[in-house]
């Protein structure tokens, strides 16, 4: 072999390192992945098979809120409270008993008078659920109080009044729980009232328990209510008079709630 020849091929040798490198350098990169995929069977949480990310924080709303999924029982957090002006008219029959002689024969006889005495104030009650299902139902209790100053027409009637109810109440809609979100709200339940009067006909005051009706609507953060005794109530003044007392509450008010976050 020439000396020429013996050059072009040690050069020829000496390049070939480089060749190589460039030719892989020129590969396309995506060439490297395999041609063949694994599909993952979607699980129960990746219902199409795409994973779910969950992260961060749970927010306090979501966490107080747990309980309220399914049924549940007293929570002694605040939930809410009323207040408002109440108007409550008390019916009074009066019975007074006599002795009427005709012809030198004693007869009895009874004679029934009705007067009305009304009375206004203001009044706040709170709201206490003992067990509910979901956010917006719920029973529980309702204690609440009203103050109220009225009377007759004369200056015998009721100057003032106190009233001291109870009641067992079931509640559907906004105000069933402090996470509730339905607008309206409706309730009913029966419990029990302490009346005081201070003043009366023929009487300095007057006190006593009866029970009681409550039926209430509401929307948004206002609320009516209607309350009535079942029944009246009967007090003997003297050995020929008997009053017996009804009365009925109407109540306009706002509801407070906490802060759903809170």
């Amino acid at each position: 072999m020439s000396l020429s020849a013996r050059l072009a091929v040690f050069a020829l040798l000496s390049l070939s390192p480089a060749l190589c490198h460039a030719a892989t350098d020129a590969r396309d990169p995506d060439d490297d992945a395999p041609d063949t995929e694994i599909e993952r069977t979607p699980t129960p949480a990746e219902p199409h098979g795409e994973a779910i990310a969950v992260t961060g924080l749970v927010p306090l709303k979501e966490l107080n809120r747990r309980p309220y999924e399914g049924v549940w029982f007293a929570d002694f957090r605040l939930h809410d409270y009323g207040l408002g002006l109440a108007v409550e008219p008390v019916n009074l029959s009066i019975t007074t008993r006599a002795s009427l002689v005709t012809n030198g024969v004693s007869m009895p006889s009874t004679t029934t008078d009705s007067e009305r005495l009304d009375f206004a104030g203001v009044f706040a009650n709170y709201w206490l659920p003992l067990i509910g299902y979901s956010t917006e139902v719920s029973a529980g209790l309702l204690p609440g109080v009203k103050l109220e100053i009225g009377g007759g027409a004369d200056s015998d009637g009721i100057s003032a009044a106190l009233d001291l109810p109870i009641f067992a109440l079931a509640r559907i809609g906004r105000n069933a729980s402090r996470y509730a979100e339905w607008p309206v709200s409706l309730g009913a339940g029966v419990g029990f009232d302490l009346v005081h009067f201070s003043g009366g006909p023929d009487s300095k005051s007057q006190t006593y328990l009866a029970p009681d009706l409550r039926l209430e609507a509401g929307y948004g953060m206002f609320q009516v209510g209607y309350e009535a005794q079942l029944g009246s109530h009967s007090t003997s003044f003297d050995a020929n008079t008997t009053i017996a007392y009804s009365t009925s509450v109407f109540t306009l008010g706002v509801v407070e709630q906490p802060e759903p976050d809170e």
